[in-house]
């Protein structure tokens, strides 16, 4: 067989006496459909151009560029806009306390909508946020401390008297709203009566601190013992003792370190603190005063006994039995510098206290025959004033 190979224009006359006129039509619809479509598909898609939104939240209104897809988190991450839930905020501060449950909503074009909504125009997104609730309060009555004592006590100090006030707080938080003084307080004040303290210093000693205590039992009289932190550690049952017998105790440092202002701060913390803690150790309670050994006083020497709560106890009187004079120069010394609420510095370790010990129960014979009464260094009694 041979095959005929016939030009393009002869098949085509052929092709069209076979199909007829409307259907050869037809056949070339299709094909030039065919040609359109191959040529559309490759053609770039059609991109959609960049839309703007609204973003409104209270009194503050950012428009944003957005494409279509885009989110409506998108367009808040845009706008720089976070929605705010609601919080229970405290009464004196407005600190954020908790959550209240009062959620921020999102709507666009007045609708509620998720953060992941899909953005296809321009809109308008409104951030409506949480409304934040106050703290209940409740209002108490407080004691007003009296304050009024100096920075270190040369005196006898009147105790003063608390004052009263009604203080509002926040349920939650504890945080002051209000305060109104309801009843003033009396500022300690230096004693006007004839009163005296009685101070020993740089004890507890097994010799002279269990005689002193026997003579101030006989006399009735109470008195104030500033001990050295390393002497209590080693005769910690006289340091209870002293106690225990209705005295007053004091803080002497550690290690009976004069000129402490001088050195490192954590050194006149460390003297202060650790003498502190041997006495409460020793008796189960912190002392309430603290005497600089040597007398040494600095802005310092203030900060850390404040610290610890307390207070720098000074003297008026030094007869200087730490000198080991005969007794009757220390009582006369005594008795020279007798003034209302003056403070006797005395010692019962340290040394050789015998002078002290003898000339003792004359000094409280003859203070007491003078019209003096023995008195803690902060005292209420009536005769303080």
């Amino acid at each position: 067989m041979v095959a005929l190979f016939l030009p393009a224009t002869t098949r085509a006359r052929r092709a069209r006496r076979r199909l007829g006129p409307v259907r050869w039509a037809a056949a070339t619809v299709l094909v030039v459909l065919s040609v359109l479509a191959a040529s559309c598909s490759d053609a770039e898609p059609r991109v959609l151009p960049p839309f703007s939104v609204s973003v409104q939240q209270a009194d503050l209104t950012e428009t944003v560029e957005l494409d279509p897809g885009q989110t409506v988190g998108d367009a808040l991450e845009e706008a720089d806009v976070t929605p705010v839930d609601g919080q229970v905020v405290s009464a004196g501060t407005g600190t954020a306390i908790e959550p209240n449950g009062d959620l921020a909503v999102v709507q666009v074009d007045g609708d509620p909508v998720p953060l992941d909504g899909v953005l296809q125009a321009t809109v308008t997104i409104e951030v409506i946020d949480g409304t934040d609730t106050t703290e209940d309060t409740t209002t108490e009555r407080r004691a007003l401390a009296p304050g009024g004592l100096p920075d270190a006590m040369q005196f006898v100090q009147h105790v003063g008297k608390p004052g009263v006030e009604e203080v509002t707080v926040g349920v939650m938080s504890g945080e002051e709203v209000s305060a109104e003084t309801i009843t003033p307080p009396v500022p300690a004040h230096r004693a006007t009566g004839k009163v005296v303290a009685l101070t020993f210093d740089d004890g507890p000693s097994p010799t002279y601190t269990p005689e002193v205590l026997k003579i101030l039992e006989e006399k009735q009289v109470t008195a104030t013992f500033c001990q050295v932190g390393s002497e209590v550690e080693q005769h910690p049952e006289l340091a209870k003792q002293v106690l225990e017998e209705g005295h007053v105790l004091c803080n002497h440092t550690h290690d009976h370190v004069e000129g402490l202002e001088n050195e490192p701060r954590a050194t006149v913390e460390a003297q202060i603190q650790d003498g502190s803690e041997a006495i409460e150790q020793a008796t189960g309670e912190a002392p309430v005063f603290y005497r600089p050994p040597g007398g040494s006083l600095a802005p310092v020497i203030y900060d850390v006994t404040a610290a610890q709560d307390e207070t720098v106890l000074y003297w008026s009187s030094d007869p200087e039995d730490w000198k080991r004079p005969p007794p009757d120069e220390i009582l006369l010394k005594v008795v020279a510098g007798l003034e209302p609420g003056g403070i006797i510095l005395l010692h019962d370790g340290g040394g050789n206290r015998d002078s002290t010990l003898a000339a003792l129960p004359e000094i409280i014979d003859a203070v007491q025959d003078a019209g003096y009464t023995f008195v803690a260094p902060i005292s209420g009694r009536p005769q303080v004033g």
